[in-house]
């Protein structure tokens, strides 16, 4: 067999044919060996620069298929990539939401907050000294949580102590090194303190230009009883409400109020259920000519207070005696007297807000023979979201109507966080009454994520004052201005 062409002897006829052939199998081991040693991008460009145009056209479309191959396996690659980190994604906000909202909450407020030199970045807390409020530790339970969220904004957070005596020293510190303070003092609580004295600190806080939350008029327009008259043209108002601000008064129309049914009378301070009597005549008696019902000094009544559930038979000049050493003692005191809605046996809803929004509603249920829906008092509760459960109506009608309420108190803002509470009434022409509202240090250690909301929108606040001050130069008129909510707070 011939070695250069590989054909039998009987084939190969040609010697200049086989010398070609072992020049042409010598020249492409040369070649082989060459290549090999040529990298791979080199090789790829011999292969396809044979003078052959068929070789070519066929070269090019291997290249063509080769990219798209490629392509096709990094298009699947990417695919299953994302898939992964989505998949990783997901898993992660659902073990850690706040952390991620917290981060999201920095930026965006270090957004806001670019060239506002006059921003400290600090809240002073403010609480009582001593109180049942207080857990073992001596601090309110939803204080510390607060704190922490205020801090994961980027900002500092102090909790101070208040009480008689103290005043120039916080003031001192708070107006210098604060933007605001929360005043975290339970109505209650008012120990080793006046309540006066509390009001001219916070007062004098606001006249430094520190924001204020609540401020001692938020304080008083959300905690008066009187606030029920203010708003009596609203649809839900209670109508048929007295206010008595001396004892004169009180002898004189609380009787004739008897009349028409029970009733219901609370003083002007208190909480928890103090100094709310649910009143009504235990026994009648008719006068001999007109044979109308007469209600005089002598007249027997049942009265039963909310706040322990128990009940006294007594004439009622003691009573009303009562009522004027303990509820009418000083010149600022009064009390407010209101028809008796039955249905508070079926509960009382409370609508918690920050600001103008809804954010919780908890449906209070007395006990069997009670009229306060205080857990205090045996009641039960049951919390609901703002927009779930079976108030979503009321809510609705509520909200409708926040910035009404708003403009009636002549309230610049709303306060930080307030509650309204409901009664259901067949009398009311929306089916239910306004009974209280109120801002005075609303509890929320049972509902932990009131802490990053209240955090964030107090900071809002503070930062969209400073803006407005930066904005108007500094002008004398704004020093002392009530920080507005903004318009839109947005769930972290």
């Amino acid at each position: 067999m011939c070695v250069a062409c590989a054909m039998p002897p009987t084939t190969c006829t040609s010697a200049a044919h086989c010398r070609s052939s072992a020049q042409r199998v010598e020249n492409d081991d040369v070649s082989m060996v060459t290549a090999a040693s040529r990298p791979l991008a080199a090789r790829s460009r011999q292969r396809c620069s044979g003078d052959d145009a068929d070789d070519a056209v066929a070269c090019s479309a291997r290249k063509v298929r080769r990219r798209e191959k490629w392509s096709r396996l990094a298009t699947a690659l990417a695919g299953a990539l994302v898939f992964v980190l989505g998949m990783l994604a997901q898993s992660f906000l659902a073990s850690h939401p706040v952390q991620l909202g917290g981060l999201a909450a920095r930026i965006q407020l270090a957004v806001k907050t670019q060239g506002l030199s006059s921003l400290r970045r600090k809240i002073v807390i403010i609480e009582s000294l001593g109180g049942s409020d207080k857990t073992l530790d001596g601090w309110r339970r939803d204080t510390w949580p607060l704190v922490h969220e205020i801090r994961r904004l980027g900002w500092d957070a102090q909790v101070v102590k208040f009480y008689d005596g103290r005043e120039a020293e916080l003031f001192a510190s708070i107006s210098s090194t604060a933007d605001a303070y929360i005043s975290r003092v339970d109505p209650g609580e008012w120990i080793n303190f006046s309540l006066d004295r509390y009001l001219a600190f916070l007062q004098k806080l606001l006249d430094a230009n520190i924001a204020g939350f609540p401020t001692p008029r938020e304080m008083h327009e959300f905690g008066s009883k009187r606030t029920l008259l203010q708003l009596d043209k609203l649809p839900f108002s209670a109508g048929d409400t007295v206010l008595y601000t001396n004892a004169a008064q009180l002898r004189s129309e609380f009787p004739r109020s008897l009349l028409t049914g029970k009733r219901v009378l609370k003083r002007s301070g208190g909480a928890m259920g103090h100094g709310i009597w649910l009143v009504e005549l235990a026994e009648q008696c008719f006068n001999d000519t007109t044979h109308d019902v007469v209600v005089d000094g002598s007249s027997m009544l049942r009265a039963r207070e909310a706040s322990r559930n128990r009940s006294l038979r007594v004439p009622l000049r003691d009573f009303l005696a009562m009522c004027e050493s303990k509820y009418l003692a000083e010149p600022s005191d009064y009390m407010i007297d209101m028809r008796f809605l039955p249905r508070i046996a079926e509960g009382e809803v409370r609508i918690i807000f920050i600001g103008s929004r809804p954010v919780r509603v908890i449906h209070r249920i007395p006990c069997r023979n009670c009229f306060s829906a205080g857990l205090d008092s045996g009641a039960t509760h049951k919390v609901y979201g703002a927009f779930d459960g079976p108030f979503q109506s009321v809510v609705r009608l509520v909200e409708s109507h926040v910035r009404e309420i708003q403009r009636v108190l002549k309230m610049d803002a709303l306060p930080l966080l307030w509650t309204a509470d409901f009664i259901l009434d067949d009398a009311s022409r929306v089916g239910m009454t306004l009974s209280e509202i109120n801002s005075n240090c609303i509890g929320f250690a049972a509902h932990p994520d009131f802490a990053r909301l209240l955090a964030r929108e107090a900071v809002e606040r503070i930062v969209d004052k400073r803006r407005a001050e930066a904005s108007a130069g500094g002008r004398a008129d704004l020093r002392g201005i009530v920080a507005v909510a903004p318009s839109g707070m947005s769930d972290l």
